[in-house]
């Protein structure tokens, strides 16, 4: 039976990842599902972002990307509301110079019943 819901407000992670290196940004652990927003801004003229949600245990491949190459310049960042995300997912980010930063915030859900 399902149980009562607690919605916990959260900062889930803040990062700027190195050029051309993927990074996990947020992870949803134990029993929690989320729905999380995604903030991107761009520190210089112009960058190219990617971003990936994924459960944990699988290989980031083509079928987990949310944004591939995507421009983006200083004077216009990116917001993706709403997103999903069950317990063990994560969201990776991935930036062509390395100068973008990508922030999380959302809310958690908590099964106090189960």
């Amino acid at each position: 039976m399902a149980g009562l819901n607690n919605i916990e407000p959260n900062i889930y992670g803040s990062v700027q990842p190195t050029s051309q290196t993927w990074t996990v940004v947020t992870r949803i652990d134990g029993v929690s599902n989320a729905f999380v927003n995604l903030f991107i801004s761009a520190k210089v003229e112009q960058d190219r972002v990617r971003v990936a949600v994924k459960p944990r245990a699988e290989v980031l491949n083509a079928k987990h990307y949310i944004l591939y190459d995507t421009p983006i310049s200083e004077d216009v960042p990116l917001q993706i509301s709403n997103i999903g995300l069950n317990s063990n997912d994560e969201i990776q980010v991935w930036s062509l110079q390395g100068a973008t930063a990508f922030n999380v915030t959302g809310v958690t859900l908590v099964n106090l019943l189960s």
